[in-house]
């Protein structure tokens, strides 16, 4: 919090109370998302109760493709939602969440950057273990 602080320039006057309190609120909530986001994603296809409901309203077909390429925008959402809840909770200044929207949309295509260099190397590497092997 600390280091925020002095990103945005800004003298933190809470108590040490509070700023605990804000620290384990704010590493809750995000372990929270985290688990949601992560049951969503990757157990619930295995429960199959979207597949269910769009068996019922007649979408069956359509609902494997909807599903894989949703998953993706929606979890980008759900990561520019928690930034800019980082953004706006963490300094201790009192501004719109609007102006936390940009900070929020570059640390979503930063994330999207790294993870996607991340799964090319890790991708490659393991393409090139199990041909050795």
């Amino acid at each position: 919090m600390r280091t925020m602080a002095q990103i945005y320039d800004v003298e933190d006057t809470r108590s040490r109370l509070k700023t605990r309190l804000v620290s384990v609120g704010l590493a809750l909530a995000s372990m929270i998302l985290i688990v949601i986001t992560l049951t969503a994603l990757v157990v619930g296809p295995l429960f199959g109760v979207g597949r269910t409901i769009a068996q019922w309203i007649g979408a069956a077909d359509i609902y494997g493709v909807v599903w894989q390429w949703a998953v993706v925008p929606v979890a980008f959402v759900i990561l520019l939602v928690w930034a800019a809840a980082v953004f706006h909770a963490v300094p201790h200044r009192h501004v719109g969440w609007r102006q936390h929207v940009g900070g929020a949309a570059l640390t979503g295509v930063l994330w999207l950057m790294v993870s996607g260099a991340c799964g090319c190397t890790s991708g490659s590497s393991a393409g090139t273990r199990s041909s050795a092997s």
